[in-house]
């Protein structure tokens, strides 16, 4: 159930980063009934934390999958419609790859990343156009309200994105 279906994936200790996102999140899923917040790689995660904050912030909890084509399915089982990349913005988080857009993008959802002042992992989403960037809270509750009220938005930011991936992120 669920539409649209939010969702993000982590390991339950990666709540510090959905926290970003969190307040926008639960703000738009209380505007708009139908939405529902799905996370998933909460249960079973080894060395992951306790699933229980999880369980209590969203609406469906998926298990972790540990190998990538049973992750692959997983996600594309769990039909998402937006796709969450929440980062603190810390040194680590700056390391880190856009593999959250590229994957959401694959199983056909629009993303909403964090910007990360001094440059980050998702800086090469072009915002509005292949996913969206949010650097506060009015950020991130703007695009999903955008993403939310408009499900030819979503198709077109998905489409682009994947256009683009299938364009530019070859194994060449």
């Amino acid at each position: 159930p669920g539409d649209p279906r939010l969702l993000y994936y982590a390991k339950p200790n990666r709540m510090r980063d959905y926290d970003v996102a969190r307040p926008a999140v639960d703000a738009v899923v209380a505007a708009h009934p139908g939405a529902r917040r799905v996370w998933l790689g909460a249960l079973n995660a080894p060395a992951g934390g306790s699933p229980e904050p999880v369980i209590r912030a969203v609406d469906e909890v998926g298990p972790y999958v540990g190998t990538p084509a049973g992750f692959s399915a997983s996600l594309a089982a769990a039909r998402p419609d937006i796709g969450l990349a929440p980062l603190v913005g810390d040194e680590f988080d700056q390391a880190k790859s856009e593999l959250h857009w590229l994957e959401y993008t694959m199983a056909g959802a629009a993303t909403v990343a964090t910007r990360i002042a001094g440059g980050g992992p998702f800086d090469m989403i072009r915002d509005g156009v292949d996913g969206f960037l949010a650097s506060d809270r009015g950020e991130w509750e703007r695009a999903l309200r955008q993403l939310v009220e408009s499900p030819a938005l979503r198709e077109d930011v998905a489409a682009a994105a994947r256009e683009r991936v299938e364009r530019e992120y070859t194994v060449a």
